[in-house]
């Protein structure tokens, strides 16, 4: 009787236990699997390979926006950003730091935002874009095989996607691919 209470004990902790165990066991196999670790690194082929015409208002009062011809002839980073988005707060200090080592010209893509929320937000946290487009109803960054916030990638100067990053831009991310990417175009 006291070998089957004791059973009883341990079958009712593993019915406990063996759901949490299989959910951790999950989650760290999603951590450590290589499609997960490098889903935010996508090869320019992941969308457009260049980028297509347009043009944008600016979020600022007075400022020039933004069109492909601004990104023709040079190399620069676009950042696709929006003020109501929280991973875009963690990667701005990355783009401020870009900026002040005015390294490469950094262009941001307002999306789905209304102009006055983010001038409000860069009056509040900086800005370090070059210029702003207003992409208001999101057709530009749809064009651009956007699919969320924040995006960024590197454009040569004949307007062709090199690099694509998606999620919150870290100083890591941005010295392991953007760096050497933007060396090696400035180079040519």
């Amino acid at each position: 009787m006291r070998k089957e209470k004791r059973w009883n004990n341990v079958l009712q902790r593993c019915r406990v236990c063996l759901p949490v165990i299989g959910l951790v066991s999950v989650a760290t196999f999603l951590l450590l699997h290589p499609i997960y670790r490098h889903w935010t690194s996508l090869p320019a082929s992941a969308s457009v390979k260049s980028i297509p015409e347009f043009s944008l208002a600016s979020v600022t009062a007075g400022e020039r926006g933004l069109s492909d011809k601004d990104l023709a002839g040079i190399t620069s980073i676009v950042n696709v950003w929006a003020s109501w988005c929280s991973e875009c707060r963690i990667e701005h200090p990355v783009f401020m730091d870009l900026a002040r080592r005015n390294l490469v010209n950094v262009y941001g893509l307002n999306f789905r935002d209304a102009p006055e929320q983010a001038r409000a937000w860069l009056q509040k946290n900086g800005n370090p874009y070059t210029r702003i487009g207003a992409d208001q109803d999101g057709r530009v960054a749809s064009e651009w095989g956007i699919y969320g916030v924040p995006e960024t990638l590197l454009i040569d100067g004949n307007g062709r996607v090199l690099h694509r990053h998606s999620g919150a831009l870290t100083a890591g991310k941005l010295d392991e691919h953007f760096l050497p990417l933007i060396q090696k175009a400035s180079a040519r």
